[in-house]
């Protein structure tokens, strides 16, 4: 019995224990929950010049000190791990509503002759870093400098970074975002100069002084530029009750690098912070709105963009429904009235009917092209689902967060991707359903995969942030042999079964035929063309031997009709794609998924509607291949974003060098190619729909 009650006794003392362990890490920037007194970290994440937003290195890459706090790293999520974001404690500790008085000392750093080369290096490239602190981004910048390189002088109004020439109804970003924005005029830059004439300080909105920015434009030669060292970072945090709202960072204390060390000589330079905490009653639910740029995304142009669209597909599809229903009308009118006992009519008939024989033969590279439809597919979901999930909470999303639901959305819809591939591949003759499936599930990744590894080679070369880790590498694969093979391989035998009526086109008929294997074309055909063999769905049976194509006009050209067929969605999209590569290329923060969603739909049904008529038109010039046709005319609308991307990458921005166009360029190769394979997938399918409605309602002799 002592024994018991002693056991109980400790059970219960644990039990306190835990609970009050519990309690006391009640408040952190988990729950974003925080108590008088409790820490607050300063998490540094990367650097990197301000005109190349995609090359950025680790913050402590440049010789800055920690603090007298130990270092962490916080590594939390696989999105933030594949975006580069390898968080590293300051060391500053911080403390929840307390302030910090000026000039506290944070830590001082030892410079050597190469070290201040790398600082004054950096600022003269216009180097910013980025910290975070409760999950809310801030910016600031390396230092200043007399004269500013070319690359950091007259940027153009629609750069993601500042322009001296930019007028005032073209600002980059809001006013009321800490992050970079030069004055838009001259006249703003004089009276900034003369506003803060009496003191060195700037914040993460500017890139120099305000008397140095006066003199941008009679900057001498950089190779003799003075630079200085900002050296005092100070915060100021609004906080609404227990939670913190706003966090604004301004640089001070600006310290000129000695260029003249020696080849042992050294520069000591302390570093210092600052800490002010104001009371808000800006709700915890609107902290992220000061990023939000919304006149920028909310502007009178982006809704007229998505009216246009609008008005674009309501025509679209009332001229196709309209054209197209009087045009079949008056063929069936024309099929129906012929005299089948009239010899002559093989020679006076023309038109799509005279392919019906054809027109459900299997297309080449049928495994191929059965991949293609089962990733379109997939990608599909992805993309509706993850708009879906952006929307389903007004809280802003953080691109990490957005990152890892992709990859877990793609991942759980594998079986899809599996069903639709297997169940077309088996629907047109298929056999090797299993090699199919696994063609399936790893087209797409390894594809992409393929152009990430040539993105992240540079990155290493380079020592980038955005270099993928090992272990992230790992998690990926991990994901894609525990899920996306099994899932997929699921799907597929759905789809054997309940697509391609369980491969019974083939049974009994061994694994070749004459000599062939039964999945070629003429093998297939020849089967398909046999009483009860054909696969189900088919309104018509296919011949043996395929009929001659028969010279056609210029204007019926498989080529031409590809290339014409992806000029109106483009149309649609063509503005909001404007806004989209601003954000992920710029500093924009993208948040209007409503108008993205939208932009999806109305791209998708002009899609469609592009796709029926391309394949009307080349079913009339008696050409049977429609289904690599149907897929090419819709997909080339990537073949049209990718120009613009081109266009916008020489025209917008000022970004140079190996690294950012490897990344920029890579990231839209991939980006373009998943929007071939989805259009491609859209128009496919409503053709196919299409196809099979005419053929099911004309008189077949």
């Amino acid at each position: 019995m002592p024994s018991l009650q002693r056991f109980v006794t400790a059970t219960a003392a644990t039990a306190v224990a835990l609970l009050g362990a519990l309690g006391a890490v009640r408040a952190d920037e988990h729950n974003h929950v925080y108590a008088a007194g409790d820490e607050l970290i300063a998490w540094a994440n990367t650097v990197g010049p301000y005109q190349n937003t995609q090359e950025v290195y680790d913050y402590f890459s440049l010789p800055f000190c920690h603090g007298h706090q130990v270092s962490k790293h916080k590594h939390e999520t696989l999105g933030e791990a594949l975006l580069g974001m390898d968080l590293q404690n300051l060391g500053l500790g911080l403390r929840f509503n307390v302030s910090v008085p000026d000039a506290a000392p944070m830590c001082t750093a030892t410079l050597t002759a190469p070290q201040v080369a790398q600082f004054r290096s950096a600022i003269l490239n216009g180097y910013r870093y980025q910290l975070f602190l409760d999950d809310l981004p801030v910016w600031g910048w390396v230092g200043q400098t007399d004269a500013i390189p070319d690359l950091m002088v007259g940027l153009g109004p629609d750069s993601t970074r500042p322009s001296l020439d930019a007028q005032p109804d073209e600002e980059l970003v809001d006013d009321a975002v800490d992050m970079p924005a030069a004055p838009t005029t001259d006249k703003d830059v004089k009276s900034a100069a003369a506003e803060n004439d009496s003191h060195a300080a700037t914040d993460a909105r500017y890139p120099a002084s305000a008397p140095t920015r006066a003199k941008l434009r009679q900057a001498g030669d950089p190779a003799t530029a003075r630079a200085f060292l900002y050296t005092h970072m100070a915060f100021s945090i609004s906080y609404n009750h227990d939670r913190i709202i706003h966090i604004n960072l301004t640089n001070a204390n600006p310290v000129l690098l000695d260029t003249n060390l020696g080849a042992t000589g050294y520069q000591s330079i302390d570093f210092t912070y600052a800490v002010h905490f104001e009371l808000t009653t800006i709700p915890f639910r609107n902290r992220f709105d000061k990023y939000l740029d919304s006149s920028f995304f909310e502007h009178r142009v982006h809704w007229l963009s998505i009216l246009n669209a609008f008005t674009l597909v309501v025509l679209l599809v009332g001229l196709v429904v309209v054209i197209l229903t009087r045009a079949l009308r008056r063929d069936f009118a024309r099929y129906d009235n012929q005299d089948i006992y009239d010899l002559d009519r093989d020679f006076d008939d023309y038109g799509w009917k005279q392919v019906h024989a054809d027109v459900f033969r299997a297309p080449t590279r049928l495994a191929m092209f059965s991949a293609l439809l089962g990733s379109g597919t997939q990608l599909g979901l992805l993309a509706l689902l993850s708009l879906l999930y952006s929307m389903a909470d007004s809280a802003y999303k953080e691109s990490a967060d957005q990152v890892t639901a992709a990859i877990f959305i793609y991942a759980l819809t594998s079986g899809v991707g599996g069903f639709v591939s297997t169940g077309y591949f088996t629907k047109y003759g298929g056999r090797q359903w299993v090699h199919q499936a696994l063609l399936s599930a790893s087209f797409l990744p390894v594809t992409s995969c393929t152009g990430f590894m040539i993105i992240n080679f540079v990155a290493i070369s380079f020592h980038s942030s955005r270099a993928i880790a090992f272990t992230s590498i790992l998690s990926l694969a991990a994901i894609f042999v525990f899920l996306v093979v099994p899932l997929t391989l699921l799907g597929s035998i759905l789809g054997r079964h309940y697509l391609g009526g369980g491969g019974s086109a083939t049974v009994g008929l061994g694994n070749g035929f004459g000599g062939l294997s039964v999945t070629s074309p003429i093998v297939t055909s020849s089967l398909m063309s046999l009483p009860g063999v054909g696969p189900a769905g088919f309104p018509c049976r296919v011949n043996p031997i395929p009929r001659p194509i028969p010279e056609r006009s210029w204007h019926t050209h498989p080529v031409i009709l590809s290339l014409a067929g992806g000029i109106l969605p483009f149309a649609s999209i063509f503005i909001e794609l404007y806004f989209v590569v601003t954000s992920f290329f710029g500093y924009k923060i993208y948040y209007v998924y409503g108008f993205g969603l939208l932009a999806l739909v109305l791209l998708a049904i002009t899609t469609a509607c592009c796709s029926i008529v391309v394949v009307y038109f080349l079913l009339n010039a008696e050409d049977h291949r429609w289904h690599w046709i149907s897929f090419t005319a819709s997909g080339s609308t990537a073949l049209y974003i990718f120009f613009y991307t081109t266009y916008y990458y020489y025209s917008h921005t000022r970004m140079h060098g190996v690294l950012q166009f490897t990344f920029y360029f890579g990231y839209t190769t991939i980006a373009c190619f998943a929007a071939f394979i989805l259009l491609g997938t859209i128009g496919h399918f409503a053709a196919s729909k299409f196809v099979h409605r005419i053929y099911a309602n004309v008189k077949i002799d």
